[in-house]
């Protein structure tokens, strides 16, 4: 579960790096679906804190990209 947390992280770094918003989208969906997979199913407390900062940071990423700001 380390390494799709690692990967989770991976996939938003694509996203700040990819221009085409398609790509971005695909990027983000794929590493919550990772990152939350590794909070459902890890035990390991520091992998688990991990997965829920690359959620944080996907979030945070959400509110800047937002139309409405």
């Amino acid at each position: 579960y380390q390494a799709k947390a690692f990967l989770s992280f991976t996939y938003v770094l694509w996203a700040t790096e990819d221009t085409h918003p398609e790509k971005q989208l695909k990027f983000l969906k794929t590493s919550t679906e990772l990152a939350l997979e590794v909070i459902e199913k890890c035990d390991v407390p520091t992998t688990i804190e991990l997965a829920q900062s690359v959620l944080e940071w996907e979030r945070q990423l959400a509110l800047k990209t937002s139309p409405m700001q």
